[in-house]
C-alpha cells in the first residue's frame, strides 16, 4: 500500500485521512484532531474551524518521572517533540513521535467487520532508567448530528449519561432519548493492554475539572 509520510512542519494546506467502511468512519489529521462518525452521527465532538478548538479523541502521556507532559499527536498539548512523523496508508493513520526517552507510536484504524475504533499505543522507554508513565485518553461525547451540537451545545450535553465498568477496564455512554419515538443510542471505551502491567484505572466525566480553568 502507498504510504504518505508527513512531519510537523510540513508545508502547504493541513493533511488529513479519511478512513471508513459504509457505518462508521473517522478523520484523522497529521496534528491529531478529528471525528469519529457512526451512522451521520458525530461520536466525539468536533470543529471544522480550528479556532473553535477543533476537538477530537485525544491521548495524553505524562512522564511522571520526568515531569513531562505531550499528547500521541501535537494536538491538544502542542508540546514540541524531538521528533515528529505522520504516516497515512489506506487502512491506518500512524503517529510517531519522540520526547526525551519515551518513544510514543500511535496508530489508529478500523474494524473491517465492526463499528469499532482502535487506536494502539506503543511506548518505548529508550533511556537507561525505568521510567512511570501515565497514559489518559479524552474526548467530548455527543452522539448526535454536528448540526444540533453546533446550535445547542450545553443543551445537547445534558442528555449524555456515563458509567464506568471499572471491573472490565470500560466506560459507558449513551444519549437519553428526547421523545418517545427516538432511538437510544450508546458507545463503550474499553482499555486493553497487550503486555507489561499497568495500575487501577481513574476515571472522569467533568470536562471542567480535567481541562481546568483557563486550559
Amino acid at each position: 500500500d502507498a504510504v504518505e509520510h508527513v512531519g510537523l512542519r510540513s508545508p502547504g494546506p493541513l493533511r488529513v485521512q479519511l478512513l471508513g467502511h459504509g457505518e462508521l468512519s473517522s478523520l484523522v489529521s497529521a496534528t491529531g484532531v478529528g471525528v469519529t462518525l457512526w451512522k451521520g452521527l458525530d461520536v466525539n465532538r468536533f470543529r471544522e474551524d480550528p479556532v473553535l478548538e477543533a476537538g477530537g479523541v485525544y491521548l495524553y502521556i505524562k512522564n511522571r518521572t520526568q515531569s513531562r507532559l505531550w499528547s500521541a499527536g501535537y494536538q491538544p498539548t502542542r508540546a514540541e517533540p524531538s521528533f515528529y512523523n505522520v504516516a497515512f496508508s489506506i487502512d491506518r493513520v500512524e503517529f510517531h513521535r519522540r520526547d526525551g526517552d519515551v518513544q510514543t507510536v500511535t496508530e489508529v484504524v478500523l474494524s473491517p467487520e465492526h463499528a469499532v475504533e482502535v487506536r494502539r499505543v506503543t511506548l518505548n522507554n529508550q533511556g537507561e532508567l525505568p521510567l512511570e508513565l501515565e497514559v489518559t485518553s479524552y474526548s467530548e461525547v455527543v452522539l448526535a448530528p454536528r448540526g444540533a451540537d453546533v446550535g445547542h451545545r450545553a443543551f445537547n450535553d445534558m442528555f449524555i449519561e456515563t458509567e464506568a465498568l471499572p471491573e472490565r477496564f470500560a466506560l459507558l455512554a449513551r444519549r437519553r432519548p428526547r421523545s418517545p419515538g427516538e432511538p437510544e443510542v450508546w458507545m463503550a471505551q474499553v482499555l486493553l493492554g497487550e503486555s507489561g502491567n499497568f495500575g487501577p484505572l481513574d476515571y472522569d466525566c467533568a470536562r471542567r475539572r480535567f481541562i481546568g480553568r483557563g486550559k
